[in-house]
This record gives structure tokens, C-alpha cells and sequence, in this order.
């Protein structure tokens, strides 16, 4: 039996399940769907076995999927892994949903750069609450608090980086 995984924005849920209860009633096939399992301190060894273990794998691309950072978080740091980037590119199917609610077009480079755009203006509002946060840091007695935000900031600019590294390589395929 093949396997299917399904990759979306949580925000998109009521969507997907019309599209998982088509595909579970038409086809012969093993569902592996991201329940939302993966926090954002996770590592992604455990979704990228089951990435890696799929036949087929759909991407339920829309505006919410493109805006939350666990979504392409996990896509970006398949891209970047240059064992799992091209077998993971062959067997992937994007599905672009769009919708009166959310307009959604990929294709042109003016709705690419906004998604590059967003994403490294996250990036540099993290990098200066990090600075900000050092910086008040020297003069506070309450050190502690002070290194768990940080570590907050490093965790986040990783994953930041990770997506501004991959993002174009996986919009424009």
C-alpha cells in the first residue's frame, strides 16, 4: 500500500479534510497527515521519517501555510538537506488553495517577494528584540528571565535563517 503524506496550515484543517476524505474514499493508500504534533522547539527528525517514508507527499499551499513559520519551517529544512531535497522535491505535489476568503496567487514575482519579504523582516525584528534584550540584560539583576527569552530569540532566528535560506528555492521550485 502506498503512503500519502499531507502537509498544511492548521488554519486550512476544514479544507484539508474534505480533500482527505476524497482521497481516503477514492484511493487505495496509507494517510500520514501532520496533526500538528510538531512544537516549535521540536526537532523534525520524526516528521522527516515520515516524510522520507511517504511515496507521495501533498502541500496544501496558501496564504496561511506561506505565513506560519512550523509550516515552512518543515519544508525549508527538508530543502536544505541535500540527502532528503531532491527525493522529497520528486514526490512532492503542491496543492495551491485559494479562496474569496484568502486570494492567493504564487506564481508572479511580486506575491513571492512578499513571502520573502515578511519573512526577513521576521527575521530582523528578532535579531534587534535579541540585541534589546542583551543589551537590558547588562544592567538587570534578573539574569534568568533574561537568558530564557534569549534562548527564545536564538531558537526563533534558527529557524528564521533556516526559511530565508530555503523559501525562494521552494517558490519557485
Amino acid at each position: 500500500m502506498k503512503k500519502l503524506f499531507i502537509s498544511y496550515c492548521h488554519e486550512n484543517r476544514q479544507e484539508v479534510d474534505v480533500l482527505v476524505e476524497y482521497i481516503v474514499s477514492t484511493f487505495n493508500v496509507e494517510l500520514l497527515i501532520d496533526t500538528g504534533e510538531i512544537r516549535p522547539t521540536d526537532l523534525l527528525t520524526p516528521f522527516m521519517e515520515r516524510i522520507r517514508e511517504a511515496d507521495t507527499v501533498i502541500t496544501f499551499l496558501s496564504d496561511s501555510f506561506l505565513r506560519s513559520e512550523d509550516c515552512l519551517f518543515e519544508v525549508t529544512e527538508l530543502i536544505k538537506n541535500d540527502t532528503l531535497r531532491q527525493p522529497f522535491l520528486k514526490k512532492l505535489i503542491p496543492i495551491v488553495y485559494s479562496s474569496e476568503d484568502e486570494p492567493f496567487i504564487i506564481t508572479s514575482w511580486e506575491s513571492q517577494n512578499k513571502y520573502l519579504e515578511h519573512w526577513l523582516g521576521e527575521l530582523i525584528k528578532t535579531e534587534k528584540h535579541l540585541f534589546q534584550i542583551t543589551s537590558q540584560q547588562e544592567e538587570s539583576r534578573y539574569g534568568n528571565a533574561f537568558d530564557v527569552i534569549r534562548s527564545r530569540d536564538m531558537t526563533r532566528i534558527r529557524r528564521l535563517t533556516s526559511i530565508n535560506e530555503s523559501l525562494d528555492q521552494f517558490l519557485t521550485g
